[in-house]
């Protein structure tokens, strides 16, 4: 499309660059100026949302952050959420602006079967608050009969599906100063 007359192709190269860059959105939690959250109590709530329904639950007390642990308290919110075993490694992606991600990779059960469950999440922060979602990636190799006489090959399948698409939303918001 842009022609090859040098002063002509210079300017549709540009036209094209500032095109790319509009349309790439520049806007959005990656592209803000860094921001860190404020020590202080924090309010945490967990809501799940699926196919058939929704909850959410607040924890019972507030969390208090001290300075100290202001660049790791958003993974370990996500990470402490899904570990349920031992031998889980975690994966932290590297920021961006002010955005997060990273995944909690666990050894499926070899009795039942072969390969790794992921709990994967991204997330946003900001000064007094911060969001994080989050689902689960099974890649697993179901050996024939897993879920024993009752339970055929293609329900776990059908049952692994629905965990997957079960959204996972942990908040957290700030509340004040944590006490002395």
């Amino acid at each position: 499309m842009c022609s090859f007359i040098p002063n002509l192709q210079l300017a549709c190269i540009g036209t094209l660059m500032l095109t790319a860059t509009a349309c790439s959105g520049g806007s959005g939690p990656a592209s803000d100026e860094p921001a860190n959250l404020t020590p202080g109590l924090y309010e945490i709530s967990v809501s799940q949302s699926f196919k058939h329904g929704s909850g959410e639950k607040t924890a019972p007390e507030p969390i208090c952050v001290r300075a100290h642990e202001i660049d790791s308290f958003p993974h370990m919110l996500a990470e402490d959420y899904f570990i349920a075993q031992r031998g889980c490694r975690t994966v932290r992606g590297p920021r961006e602006g002010n955005a997060i991600s990273g995944e909690v990779i666990c050894a499926a059960d070899r009795k039942i079967a072969e390969g790794t469950t992921r709990f994967v999440y991204r997330g946003e922060i900001q000064p007094d608050r911060l969001l994080l979602e989050g689902n689960m990636v099974i890649d697993v190799d179901l050996p024939k009969g897993a879920g024993g006489p009752e339970i055929s090959n293609a329900q776990l399948e059908k049952a692994i599906r629905r965990i997957e698409d079960i959204k996972t939303v942990i908040k957290g918001r700030r509340l004040s100063d944590c006490p002395r």
